[in-house]
C-alpha cells in the first residue's frame, strides 16, 4: 500500500455504496449520487429480470476519510435462482485538499 503523508482527503475512482452509510462520513465532503439500476438475465432460471436499484456516491467524490464500501445485493423480488450483487466497493486515491 503507497501512503501519502500529506493526504488529508480521499478521492473515489469508483462508485462507493455503503449500508447504513455513517453521517459522519459527509462531514466536509463533497459528492453526488448516481441511482444505479438496470436488468440482469440468467440462465439458470431462463429469465430477465429488473434488478433493485440502488443510490450510489459516483467517481470523483472527495471524502475526509477513508471508506470501505460493501456489495449491495440488487436480487430481484420473487428471483430465487441465485443472489444478485453490484459492487460498491471503492478504489480511491489518496489527496491534499487546501481549505481556504
Amino acid at each position: 500500500m503507497v501512503h501519502f503523508k500529506q493526504s488529508n482527503f480521499y478521492s473515489l475512482i469508483s462508485l462507493l455504496w455503503e449500508h447504513p452509510f455513517a453521517p459522519k462520513y459527509l462531514q466536509g465532503a463533497s459528492y453526488a449520487l448516481r441511482e444505479r439500476g438496470g436488468w440482469i438475465f440468467s440462465p439458470m432460471s431462463g429469465r430477465q429480470a429488473r434488478r433493485q436499484t440502488v443510490q450510489m456516491f459516483t467517481e470523483g467524490s472527495v471524502f475526509p476519510q477513508l471508506i470501505g464500501g460493501m456489495l449491495a445485493d440488487v436480487t430481484p423480488e420473487n428471483f430465487k435462482a441465485h443472489p444478485i450483487y453490484r459492487s460498491g466497493i471503492a478504489l480511491s486515491l489518496p489527496i491534499k485538499v487546501e481549505e481556504y
